[in-house]
């Protein structure tokens, strides 16, 4: 059954759904490239499972602040509508 993207939506699975992932690249292009290797591209980054096994809603905590809770509540409204398969 698909569920609807949300705050408490795990960082994966916005970053596996293409329409998502290019906001995410958007509001944290900074903290996607810490997992960038030399000669990748932002979609090859190579993140570390723990770090993205958790809700969206922790991610201005997790990106030291390159993302705000008030943009996270944006990309919230932004994905109304949008669903995924867990």
């Amino acid at each position: 059954m698909p569920l609807a993207f949300d705050e408490y939506t795990f960082f994966r699975a916005y970053w596996d759904n293409p329409q998502t992932r290019e906001f995410l690249k958007e509001l944290v292009p900074n903290w996607i490239n810490g997992f960038v290797q030399e000669g990748k591209t932002m979609d090859e980054a190579a993140f570390h499972d723990f770090l993205i096994d958790h809700p969206l809603i922790k991610y201005p905590y997790i990106t030291n602040g390159e993302i705000t809770m008030e943009q996270v509540e944006a990309l919230v409204e932004k994905c109304k509508g949008l669903t995924f398969n867990p």
